[in-house]
């Protein structure tokens, strides 16, 4: 790539401007000492922007957001020497809510949320320094439970409760430290018969009787 701008006393100062290999101005902002200073801009080839974000002394700081080529907006969060820091939000290229959440020093912290582009919830669960932990739900795009699960620094840890879309109960069971540990319930259907199977684990291996049921379906 290219570059256009002026030094000074052997600095780089001012607007600086840098060109594709087209030709094309694909980023543009200002200098100060050297160092990539106030409002920088990239874009697309075909001269969208692509993000708009901030440097104060070489170091990003300020708002970030970076958009999709039809102009809208696809994430947005503020920056603090360097690491994101602050709200963020990402959305979908139609312009509807995917991912909400927080970041403190590059860290993913709080309660974290997914979206479907109906607006209902898809997951939603709390980080701590960037791990998973307590309860996280998963559902289905009718808004219907899909998963209950339990985390323990990102590790499955809990009961967790898998459901059918119809929510039937599917599976059911614990975990610890990232294993299935203990008695685990299964359901499944075969043709319109309806199977329950009880499972035991240690340390995520089967261990012991399974023993499996049969009944009719209730549909």
């Amino acid at each position: 790539m290219n570059e256009q701008g002026k030094y000074q006393n052997d600095l780089k100062f001012g607007e600086w401007l840098i060109y594709s290999e087209t030709g094309k101005i694909k980023m543009k902002g200002n200098y100060s000492n050297n160092l990539q200073d106030s409002v920088w801009h990239s874009f697309y080839p075909n001269g969208e922007l692509e993000t708009y974000f901030t440097f104060l002394n070489g170091i990003q700081n300020g708002i970030q957001k970076s958009f999709y080529s039809n102009g809208q907006l696809e994430w947005s969060c503020n920056y603090n020497n360097g690491m994101k820091d602050g709200d963020f939000a990402r959305y979908f290229e139609s312009g509807e809510l995917l991912e909400k959440g927080k970041y403190i020093t590059n860290l993913k912290v709080g309660e974290w949320v997914t979206f479907f582009s109906n607006g209902n919830v898809q997951t939603k669960g709390s980080f701590v320094a960037s791990k998973k932990n307590g309860v996280w739900k998963t559902y289905f795009e009718t808004g219907a439970l899909a998963i209950s699960e339990n985390y323990q620094d990102n590790l499955l840890d809990g009961e967790y409760v898998d459901y059918y879309s119809n929510g039937e109960l599917e599976e059911k069971g614990n975990y610890q430290t990232g294993e299935k540990n203990g008695k685990w319930i299964y359901f499944y259907y075969v043709g319109t018969e309806k199977i329950e199977s009880h499972c035991n684990y240690t340390k995520g291996k089967k261990n012991g009787d399974c023993i499996t049921f049969k009944n009719k379906s209730s549909n």
